[in-house]
């Protein structure tokens, strides 16, 4: 007999296909919740994502390397006052992004403090050496105008340092962080926490009287003002020089030199640089024998009194001025009456003809040289003397050189009848050299005193001189005794007859004259001079213009062509020459940083509402992603069943 199972009643059944249904309901709402209450969490916490190709609003490898080392604690401290507008509020919230950057990649050792502005911060501030600050607002149908605190203070051991402005101005009342804010404050921990920096001298000819930043037609003097004051010195501190002369020699502790537009030197002046390389020195020539006044003004060619002492190491600087005729080598260029226009002569060398082999050059993008001499090289000397020889800058294939400056002025030069080719415009010598004087009397040596007559006698007057009037003339002295060489003069005391053995007496020495130790007349001996050396290893590097870092293009001037071309041309060639000095002082951290900020680092900001808009989009966005997905797949499975 078979016993059949009783079935299940309708209703337990359905009750149990219930069940699910509820679960799945219950884990969707609870997940809901777990997913507004944790992207709210996250909407609180500030992430940075870079995703630009080359990750320039990231810091760099090299403020990292930096701030990673450090041995000794750092801290920033900074001073924001609440007067500062809140159109400013960007800055400030990128700014402190920014500082959180760094003290995440100290590894504990730089702090960030944001200070408190009321009255003592605001004393602190002052005493620290920050300055207050105008800041334009509008405020119902005016403008207004605020003054408060915005800035840096910067300690590292004994060494403070303070860093402002931090703001760059858009528009009437707009502001955005300063785009260098990155490289001036690593550079800032980086000088401040250097053991021993090296010693970097610069010579510039200050013969000619100061430029005169109002003057439209010109100046003279020291070019060099803006690239040391605002490029070399944030870099070097009180390890750069700005007072060597080399009528004498480079002091012993320089390492690099940094030589600006020499003109007319003197033998010694070559000398002295020359010894420079040969005790192991590192010397960055930028010389200009084309410059504004020659191009624009009829002057001739500069001289820079190098010329013999180049040759001899086998470099030469040809006569006249590099062109480019590749478009996209031409910068532009401000005429007279307004226009804009490019001009050949000004060479934009680009990235393809840099060496990219070298950490100083290999990331910049281009940099404009102003009426460049093209600089030849002795390949078989040499390879004779054991250096190496490489080329660190050039034209495109479309470079010219003219023979001379003339009519470059006119803007009319083409490539027509023209054999092109590559031009070098910079190259590093590395290695042996051998002195131009080798065999010779050097520059600063004394002229050697004059032979004695060929038919003098020892120790008595050659033929023919006259004795002095009134003089008794020398009697035959005896076998045996010294004959009298010298009658006495009329009422004069013979000297006295000294000591057997003892030295005989020395005649006093001249007013100003060198005694016999060496002292001069006030008693001091002179600083001790370096010997001299007719072989040694060094590095040179020979630039053939000298006005990419000149102020002339530095936007300081407002003459035809000068300042202004900024506005186009950047001033990229004050970071590339102090990427090389870099380069040759060892100093290579900031190289990629430099050269990075040599273009423009900037994000657009959102506005309030929109930040708001995207704020809540972030919180709801996913939640109800995740309910559709749910309910999709709820909907599905019922319709199966």
């Amino acid at each position: 007999m078979t016993t059949q199972a009783t079935p299940a009643p309708v209703a337990d059944r359905t009750k149990e296909r219930a069940s699910p249904v509820a679960l799945s309901l219950l884990s969707a709402a609870l997940l809901f919740v777990a997913l507004v209450l944790g992207n709210a969490l996250i909407g609180r916490t500030v992430v940075r994502a870079d995703l630009t190709e080359d990750g320039r609003y990231t810091l760099s490898d090299a403020t990292r390397k930096v701030v990673s080392s450090l041995s000794d604690p750092c801290q920033v401290r900074v001073y924001w006052s609440d007067e500062v507008p809140n159109t400013a509020e960007p800055v400030r919230r990128n700014l402190d992004g920014l500082l959180e950057e760094y003290a995440s990649v100290s590894g504990g050792k730089l702090t960030v403090t944001w200070v408190k502005m009321d009255d003592a911060g605001k004393k602190e501030a002052s005493e620290k050496g920050l300055a207050e600050e105008q800041f334009f607002y509008f405020s119902a149908s005016k403008r207004e105008v605020a003054k408060g605190y915005a800035g840096l203070v910067v300690h590292h051991g004994s060494k403070t340092e303070v860093l402002q402005p931090l703001f760059e101005r858009g528009g009437e009342d707009g502001y955005s962080l300063a785009q260098n804010l990155e490289y001036v404050l690593t550079t800032t921990i980086f000088k401040m926490s250097r053991e021993k920096p090296p010693i970097v001298a610069v010579v510039a000819d200050s013969s000619a009287p100061p430029m005169d930043f109002m003057h439209r037609g010109g100046g003279g003097g020291d070019k060099s003002t803006v690239f040391v004051q605002r490029f070399l010195e944030p870099t070097y501190g009180t390890a750069l020089r700005r007072s060597v002369d080399l009528e004498d020699p480079v002091p012993a502790d320089v390492s690099t030199l940094v030589v600006f537009a020499p003109k007319d030197w003197s033998e010694k002046k070559a000398y002295h640089l020359e010894q420079f390389v040969l005790r192991g020195g590192k010397a960055l020539l930028l010389l200009n024998p084309v410059d504004l006044d020659v191009a624009f003004r009829g002057q001739q060619p500069t001289r820079s009194g190098l010329e013999d002492w180049l040759k001899a190491q086998g470099v030469e600087l040809a006569p006249g001025v590099v062109a480019d005729f590749d478009e996209s080598c031409h910068p532009a260029v401000m005429l007279e009456d307004g226009r804009v226009a490019t001009f050949p002569f000004w060479v934009r060398v680009l990235q393809d003809n840099l060496d990219r082999r070298n950490p100083a050059i290999r990331d910049f993008k281009a940099v404009t040289l102003y009426m460049p001499s093209e600089v030849v090289v002795d390949a078989d000397k040499q390879k004779a003397a054991g250096r190496t020889t490489t080329p660190l800058a050039w034209t495109s294939a479309s470079g010219w050189r003219k023979d001379d400056a003339t009519g470059i002025d006119r803007f009319a030069e083409g490539p027509e009848g023209k054999v092109l080719g590559k031009k070098t415009l910079m190259v590093a010598l590395d290695g042996t050299f051998t002195s131009a004087w080798k065999g010779k009397r050097a520059p600063d040596e004394p002229e050697p005193p004059p032979a004695p007559p060929a038919d003098a006698a020892m120790g008595e007057p050659a033929m023919g001189e006259p004795a002095m009037d009134g003089a008794t003339p020398p009697t035959e002295a005896p076998m045996g005794e010294p004959a009298m060489t010298e009658p006495a003069m009329e009422g004069a005391t013979p000297p006295a007859e000294a000591p057997t053995g003892a030295p005989a007496m020395a005649e006093p020495a001249m007013d100003g004259a060198k005694g016999p130790e060496g002292e001069a007349g006030d008693g001091k001996k002179p600083a001790e001079k370096p010997a001299r050396l007719d072989e040694g290893k060094g590095l040179l590097v020979v630039l053939g213009d000298a006005d990419l870092v000149s102020d002339d293009f530095s936007g300081g001037r407002r003459d035809r062509t000068g300042g202004l071309t900024n506005l186009w041309n950047g001033v990229a060639g004050f970071y590339f020459v102090t990427n090389v000095v870099d380069w040759m002082t060892g100093s290579a951290d900031l190289v990629s940083l430099r050269a990075r900020e040599s273009v423009l680092r900037k994000l657009d900001e959102v506005s309030d509402e929109q930040a708001g808009g995207i704020k809540a989009a972030n919180y709801a966005a996913a939640p109800l992603l995740l309910v559709l997905v749910g309910l999709l797949v709820y909907f599905v499975r019922r319709h199966r069943r």
